[in-house]
């Protein structure tokens, strides 16, 4: 029988066990979209920004002891995978400092800009209206803002050196 173990969580976004279940599916149907959707109907339960101030002070200060970089709560980038959204347009990826999924927007093309997702995604809107505190760690593709820092691309000064 299979059974979650506390050892299968270490290091591993998804439990070996749930990663066994799920290759066993994709060999009984040949697919990945019946996962998809069957992951996408637990979105709610699983994926979640971290908002009341206990949850942000315990990512803010993991990702300190990892980074040395102090109030950040999350990163953010887009990877572009070819399937049909599970989500349909309710669909929203942000990572965590466990590497848990925070936020994950389905609903754009694989041409679409990373910052025209962020722009249009539900995220941005609860750091805009200041419902999330805390900084989120973006690449150059993404417009710096004043929750969102992205690497500084010509840095002048010794702390912006440091930063490189």
């Amino acid at each position: 029988m299979l059974r979650p173990d506390k050892a299968d969580l270490r290091g591993v976004p998804v439990p070996r066990f749930l990663q066994l279940l799920a290759v066993l599916r994709f060999y009984a149907t040949g697919s990945f979209q019946v996962i998809s959707i069957e992951f996408a109907g637990k979105l709610p339960e699983v994926v979640k920004i971290p908002q009341s101030n206990e949850e942000l002070a315990t990512a803010r200060n993991i990702f300190y002891r990892v980074s040395h970089f102090p109030g950040v709560v999350g990163c953010v980038d887009c990877t572009h995978i070819p399937i049909t959204s599970p989500g349909g347009e309710l669909a929203e990826v942000v990572v965590g400092p466990r590497l848990e999924i925070l936020d994950i927007v389905c609903r754009w093309p694989g041409s679409t800009h990373d910052a025209r997702i962020f722009h249009n995604s539900r995220l941005r809107l609860h750091f805009d209206r200041d419902e999330v505190s805390g900084l989120l760690l973006g690449d150059s593709g993404y417009p710096p803002l004043r929750y969102l820092y992205t690497p500084v691309r010509n840095p002048a000064t010794p702390a912006e050196r440091r930063l490189v």
